[in-house]
């Protein structure tokens, strides 16, 4: 998907200002399978997303980013 088509598709229930603070999840997988296309891709849109809202927008701060890793299952498991 490309930036300003996700950017026009955001459903913001507040009004982004250039003293919001944006956090980007993204780069998800899970521990089991590692890191595939889907982590890298999704970790690139994710990038391109924190620069095109810091420049759409001015943000008086650059976004924070966080790599959702899934490993729900091993934090449950007994062997751990």
């Amino acid at each position: 998907m490309k930036t300003n088509q996700l950017l026009s598709e955001l459903d913001l229930s507040f009004p982004l200002k250039r003293d919001t603070q944006v956090l980007i999840a993204c780069g998800y997988f899970d521990v089991s399978t590692g890191i595939d296309d889907f982590a890298v891709e999704s970790m690139k849109s994710g990038l391109r997303l924190g620069d095109e809202l810091q420049s759409t927008y001015s943000l008086t701060r650059r976004p924070a980013y966080t790599i959702i890793v899934n490993d729900l299952g091993m934090d449950c498991s007994q062997d751990v």
